[in-house]
């Protein structure tokens, strides 16, 4: 009986996405441009695929090289509009995973704010020496013009075997990720197999102007937390 009701509501969400699309492609909304580099890190699926990890592993690589500002929706603040996150910030106030970027990464400008052209626009405002921007699960977020795309799929639950909200958890149709520029499979098991790592690739279907990832959870040091020694789960990147 769910499924005879969602599967309706799926083909009308379906419906609603794919002329949002089109009003990009025909530019009749309009993307933004920026004159410094702007990465996004998204996904099409609803829930957790590692994008806040994966956005700490860019600012980590990228940091000796640009100075680098994080910009985030700020997913279930208490609060609206543009919010420099500091490292004593009230996580009601700018949001949990952008507090903890600020404080793995005190020196990086974190900022949230739900409409990133404002945010982008203030951002560069107040801190002009700033010259890469990475947006924390930006990809359905249109208004900007992204130089790089990044999306991010759960290797336990592959876009490809997803379907639309809410009948199943895809954000947008599996053919959005045309959009991407380079497709990451995370939580990669550490015992998959090369034929498997093949066999998913072709299951993605990707172009060629794509590249493919695929990144897995390896333990790193130890960090002490509440006056015991824990380890830190760090990522791991291969590229197929």
């Amino acid at each position: 009986m769910l499924k005879i009701i969602l599967i309706p509501l799926s083909w009308i969400y379906a419906t609603v996405i794919a002329i949002r699309n089109l009003l990009f492609e025909w530019n009749i909304l309009k993307s933004e441009e920026y004159d410094i580099p702007v990465v996004c890190v998204g996904n099409i699926s609803a829930g957790g695929s590692g994008k806040t990890p994966h956005t700490e592993m860019l600012v980590r690589l990228l940091s000796p090289y640009y100075n680098i500002a994080v910009l985030s929706r700020g997913y279930n603040r208490k609060t609206s509009g543009y919010y420099e996150v500091k490292v004593d910030s009230m996580v009601k106030t700018v949001g949990d995973e952008p507090k903890q970027i600020k404080l793995k990464y005190p020196n990086v400008v974190v900022v949230v704010c739900e409409n990133r052209r404002k945010g982008i626009r203030t951002l560069r405002k107040n801190h002009p020496h700033i010259n890469l921007i990475i947006l924390d699960d930006g990809f359905q977020h249109r208004y900007v013009e992204c130089w790089l795309n990044i999306v991010l799929t759960d290797h336990s639950h592959p876009y490809y075997e997803d379907r639309l909200l809410p009948w199943g958890r895809l954000r947008e149709p599996v053919r959005a990720v045309s959009r991407a520029h380079v497709v990451v499979l995370t939580k990669a098991a550490d015992t998959i197999k090369p034929i498997d790592l093949r066999l998913i690739s072709k299951s993605l279907d990707m172009s060629p102007y794509q590249s493919l990832f695929f990144t897995r959870m390896a333990q790193s040091t130890l960090c002490h937390c509440f006056h015991r020694r824990v380890p830190i789960c760090q990522l791991r990147v291969v590229k197929l």
